[in-house]
């Protein structure tokens, strides 16, 4: 598998080598290795017609961003607690990283080789740029309560009085979704029964 993937890299380089997006970046896939790697999958990064293995999964100058947003995965997340982690690694990088793109897509991968793009259903999570924005009103409304938090001399009824604006804008970013979420299955349905009653109506057979 990995030496028909390297004669496709290749194919690819020569076809756009000339380029300056073939020639700037580079490509990640993950692959299964099978027992001579314990069975587990590698990374590997696909860049100027070469294929080759990597150790950590963050290229370019959002490096830094992605380790030191590394620390808030933990190993009991579910799959999909851990696609969510990275859209906030990803708004975080696309936000102070120099040169990352805006616009991102996530797969998750299965041991199967089976694939889905997260988020699979708008009924459970919204959307990459939904949760973008709604990461960076986070941040904004936890600023005061960092800021006292830190300072030993503030008192605790401040301290209170900052949690319970941040939970307030908490829950109304969250029922706002919410409601936004509940228009948009309302719409489907609505749409599935007018396309069920234009095929019920039967065409006009005109005569002779």
């Amino acid at each position: 598998m990995l030496k028909a993937i390297e004669d496709e890299a290749l194919l690819i380089h020569r076809t756009y080598a000339g380029e300056d997006y073939e020639a700037q970046s580079g490509l990640l896939l993950s692959l299964w290795r099978g027992s001579g790697n314990k069975g587990k999958r590698q990374l590997f990064q696909v860049q100027h017609g070469y294929v080759s293995p990597l150790s950590e999964g963050f290229l370019g100058t959002g490096q830094s961003i992605a380790r030191m947003s590394a620390e808030l995965f933990s190993s009991t997340m579910s799959v999909e607690e851990a696609a969510l982690m990275s859209a906030l690694i990803l708004a975080e990088a696309k936000t102070y990283a120099y040169g990352v793109g805006k616009e991102s897509q996530i797969l998750i991968l299965s041991d199967g080789g089976s694939w889905n793009i997260f988020p699979n259903s708008l009924y459970r999570h919204n959307t990459i740029s939904e949760i973008e924005e709604d990461y960076a009103k986070l941040k904004r409304a936890l600023r005061s309560i960092l800021l006292l938090h830190a300072d030993l001399g503030a008192k605790s009824q401040s301290l209170k009085n900052s949690l319970d604006t941040f939970s307030g804008i908490v829950l109304a970013n969250s029922k706002k979704r919410a409601e936004a979420l509940e228009k948009r299955i309302e719409a489907e349905i609505e749409a599935e029964f007018e396309q069920l009653d234009h095929s019920d109506e039967e065409p006009d057979n005109p005569s002779g």
